[in-house]
């Protein structure tokens, strides 16, 4: 039987931002790595998560959300440069999920994932060195987004 952790506030000023960070098998309250820079991969896997919260967040080393339920809306606005992978995998969005001036210059993966609002991932805002792989997700991904 897995050991989960049961956390109300998980923020940057708690990891060395220059090494990997796995975020696994927890009930979070809230996520805040707003306005930060990951040199390192960072995997979220397994969790319960009330907000997330990743604003001007930069993932250079790639970024792994897998299997988790996020309850509130996600704002991922001015994310970039993603210099490695961007995977969003097997995840329940209850709230709409907002990419907003985004730069992914490696792949973004988005797949198996249900918006219950949906998400903005193609708004036309965000810029793609590789094509998007986009697949069997549940939920509009075009939606155009003003706060």
């Amino acid at each position: 039987m897995p050991h989960f952790q049961v956390d109300s506030t998980i923020n940057t000023k708690q990891f060395d931002l220059n090494s990997a960070i796995e975020i696994c098998d927890s009930v979070i309250d809230t996520i805040d790595f707003r306005y930060s820079i990951f040199n390192q991969p960072v995997l979220i896997k397994n969790c319960l998560i009330d907000y997330l919260l990743i604003h001007s967040s930069f993932f250079a080393a790639g970024l792994v959300i897998d299997s988790c339920v996020v309850k509130e809306k996600i704002q991922f606005e001015m994310g970039g440069h993603n210099k490695c992978p961007i995977i969003i995998q097997n995840n329940i969005f209850c709230k709409l999920f907002v990419f907003f001036d985004c730069i992914f210059d490696d792949r973004l993966i988005v797949q198996n994932n249900i918006f219950k609002q949906g998400s903005t991932v193609f708004n036309k805002t965000n810029t793609f060195g590789l094509e998007p792989f986009i697949s069997d997700n549940i939920g509009p991904m075009d939606l155009i987004y003003a706060d």
